[in-house]
């Protein structure tokens, strides 16, 4: 027979579900740093990874299908999907998340304490609404400022983390999905991968017996930038000709 925390997290993924958010179960710690899969204490994710071989792929909002999970592992932590409308800003304060957010609200704002805010094991997740895809990220907006959006998940509020905490709403928020501030919109967005195009500095002359170290330096650059290098470069005659 299930106890009452036991029934705690299945009312909580159901009431998850009820709000729109698509849930699937976690591992969970059985004792600090201990996971509830084989490896145990070897776990190097302990209780954030899916129980389900389908993982986040699997997530919904079947009230049913919910049931049906925590029937079978009644302790288990929550997953909850991102992406499709909504991203999780995932601040990492042991890499100082608390001090990028808190530098990026004194040039933007503070943001509004109508946002959904978890605390975490060693941090806070807030959740946005959003219009249109958004892209998985680490620490690209800011240092230990992580973004999760399609293709991704967070462990929900209930949950327990490896160190022993447990994954609390703070009071003090929302409980519902607003858009996200114009300002975090912008950085989310930006950190996107793009097609980026430059224009070329002055060309310069290459010898035929330095084109080749040439290239490869030149070709070394773009390829670590991600750009397209526009215009051309005058080559002496030897390179094809």
């Amino acid at each position: 027979m299930n106890t009452a925390a036991d029934e705690l997290m299945l009312n909580r993924a159901v009431a998850f579900a009820s709000q729109g958010l698509r849930v699937f179960p976690l591992h969970e710690p059985t004792a600090l740093e201990t996971c509830s899969c084989k490896e145990k204490s070897e776990c190097g994710s302990v209780g954030k990874h899916p129980r389900i071989m389908e993982g986040f792929k699997a997530a919904t909002v079947d009230s049913e299908q919910i049931r049906k999970w925590w029937a079978r592992w009644p302790t288990a932590n929550i997953g909850v999907a991102t992406g499709g409308g909504m991203f999780v800003l995932d601040v990492d304060f042991g890499h100082d998340g608390d001090r990028s957010l808190a530098d990026l609200e004194v040039e933007h704002g503070e943001l509004s304490d109508e946002h959904p805010r978890v605390t975490t094991g060693n941090g806070a997740h807030y959740y946005f609404k959003i219009d249109g895809e958004v892209k998985n990220s680490a620490s690209k907006v800011a240092p230990g400022l992580d973004i999760r959006g399609d293709g991704g998940y967070v462990v929900g509020s209930g949950s327990t983390h490896g160190n022993g905490a447990v994954y609390t709403h703070d009071v003090g928020s929302g409980t519902s999905l607003i858009e996200a501030p114009e300002w975090l919109e912008e950085l989310v967005v930006s950190t996107a991968p793009k097609l980026r195009l430059v224009e070329p500095s002055e060309p310069e002359d290459v010898s035929s017996g330095g084109r080749n170290n040439y290239l490869t330096r030149e070709g070394g650059k773009l390829r670590r930038v991600g750009f397209v290098f526009l215009g051309s470069t005058r080559c002496a005659k030897g390179l094809f000709g």
